[in-house]
């Protein structure tokens, strides 16, 4: 994904389908599938969980930060 995606944002507004400024599971779960990365649902679920820190049901900007904050 780090080659797909030169910025943060870039990549925050991929998974945000719907243009809402926050990405909830099943925006998350049909990105995850797209790239074709091998998860499992419940894989899916608990990624998204991880980074919904707030427990919302949607990832906001700030929380998709742990993402790139995370490969430090």
């Amino acid at each position: 994904m780090k080659n797909k995606f030169k910025k943060i944002g870039d990549m925050f507004r991929f998974f945000d389908r719907n243009f809402t400024n926050s990405v909830n599971f099943n925006e998350f779960r049909y990105v995850v599938e797209e790239l074709d990365l091998r998860f499992s649902t419940q894989e899916i679920r608990e990624l998204f969980n991880f980074i919904d820190k707030n427990s919302e049901g949607t990832i906001s900007y700030d929380e998709f930060l742990i993402i790139h904050e995370d490969r430090r």
